[in-house]
């Protein structure tokens, strides 16, 4: 695997713990600012777990199943906590908002 596909698969994650934070409760007027309807919401969470679930495949394609699994769960531990760094601090970074 060379550095550009890891920077995907780190913004990948990236992008999945954004998408689903955003469709908490909790934090999604910070992050969108405004309330989400449920539809969105939902969808926000699927599209959360499957760009989670794209990063842990090119991971075992590219690194084999058990060295794969191993850089996910150190990619989600990376990328879950800069996104609560970041929706504790600056959430309108997330770039999630719709309009005005």
């Amino acid at each position: 695997m060379n550095g550009a596909m890891n920077l995907c698969l780190l913004l990948l994650g990236a992008a999945g713990f954004a998408l689903l934070a955003s469709a908490m409760d909790r934090h999604e007027r910070e992050i969108t600012g405004r309330r989400l309807a449920a539809p969105e919401r939902r969808r926000r969470r699927w599209a959360g777990a499957l760009a989670l679930l794209a990063a842990l495949i090119g991971l075992m394609q590219g690194l084999g199943s058990g060295v794969g699994l191993m850089v996910w769960l150190m990619l989600c531990s990376v990328c879950g906590l800069s996104v609560v760094l970041l929706t504790t601090y600056r959430p309108h970074w997330l770039g999630l908002r719709h309009g005005p």
